[in-house]
């Protein structure tokens, strides 16, 4: 994407869902339409379905071979699955991608951080 003349992109992250979705309630209220929120994590989805992060369901079988069950080991070793670790993001879980023009970054700024963001 190329940025035009007067805007400005912004990368928020957050804690938690709760938070990022206030945010964009917030953004849009000023007129931002194209904010989104999005779940941010070291695993990928694999099938349409999230790949689940406890030792259980890392590590049995399944009926499908195509899935990520040669990888349950692996997988199953991360400090993420023992809870003793964040998800390998800096604890941070959310994201909100979104471009605004200079005139109205400033607003933008302080609505993200006034919900918890690291911008």
């Amino acid at each position: 994407m190329q940025l035009q003349p007067g805007e400005r992109s912004i990368l928020a992250y957050f804690t938690n869902e709760a938070d990022a979705l206030n945010a964009v309630t917030q953004l849009k209220s000023l007129g931002i339409t194209d904010a989104r929120v999005d779940r941010i994590s070291n695993y990928t989805r694999m099938g349409g379905t999230a790949v689940p992060t406890s030792i259980a369901s890392l590590t049995t079988a399944s009926n499908n071979p195509e899935d990520y069950r040669s990888f349950g080991p692996l997988l199953a070793a991360s400090p993420v699955v023992s809870g003793y670790a964040h998800n390998g993001t800096g604890g941070f879980t959310h994201m909100i991608a979104l471009v605004t023009d200079d005139t109205q970054s400033e607003s933008v700024l302080q609505v993200l951080k006034n919900n918890g963001a690291q911008v």
